[in-house]
């Protein structure tokens, strides 16, 4: 039967799991049986305990096998070259928008309006602009919300209402809104196929009185 050493079992166990981490990595399991005969003498002519752990083992081993199947594919030529990630295309949606004012069908006359999206996906809406009335008075706004679920939107600096945005498709956002005053407005905004122009139509119903219907037709600059 041979004599036994302490700790020459723990590390049997651990060289036959690495030589079949070895040979699946290298297909060569020979140049293996060369490192762990080795090892064996080394524990059997000591007589010592064999404190390695069984993780470390199998972390050299896998490691060593890596390293060695890498060398193999250079030599060979079988490398295949690393793939850089490309950046993500920005969305159709995102960049500077300003109204189409003589096409535009509107409730209250504007002079200009100019809305910059910063963030348009299936998750979230981010966008800031100003309009300018008849008068020449202009206001700031600015949203910023998950989408399917109600956010704040602010006019002037001050908030005006909340506002809940959905992606129905790539060129599709609907959307429902509540002002303070409690007025509703729900619309789609539909994005042509080459993304340059942006309509969006609206219904809008007061709390009170009858309600109205616009359309916004906005060109990308």
């Amino acid at each position: 039967m041979g004599k036994k050493y302490k700790g020459v079992g723990e590390l049997s166990e651990a060289v036959t799991e690495g030589w079949l981490l070895f040979e699946q990595a290298t297909g060569d399991p020979d140049r293996f049986d060369i490192l762990a005969s080795s090892s064996y003498r080394v524990a059997a002519r000591k007589g010592e305990l064999i404190r390695m752990k069984r993780l470390s083992i199998l972390l050299a081993v896998a490691a060593m096998a890596a390293s060695l199947t890498a060398q193999t594919a250079v030599q060979s030529g079988t490398a295949k070259p690393t793939k850089v990630a490309k950046a993500k295309s920005a969305s159709p949606w995102v960049g500077t928008w300003k109204m189409d004012v003589p096409n535009s069908q509107l409730h209250m006359p504007l002079k200009a309006e100019t809305v910059i999206i910063t963030a348009a996906s299936n998750k979230r809406l981010v966008y800031h602009g100003s309009m300018m009335d008849d008068k020449g008075k202009t206001q700031g706004f600015h949203y910023t919300g998950m989408l399917g679920k109600d956010a704040p939107s602010y006019m002037g600096g001050k908030e005006s209402g909340k506002e809940s945005w959905k992606m129905t498709d790539a060129n599709t956002l609907s959307t429902e809104q509540e002002a303070k005053d409690g007025a509703k407005t729900t619309g789609d905004c539909n994005l042509t196929d080459d993304g340059k122009t942006m309509t969006c139509k609206w219904h809008t119903a007061p709390k009170s009185g009858d309600g109205w219907d616009e359309v916004y037709v906005m060109h990308k600059q």
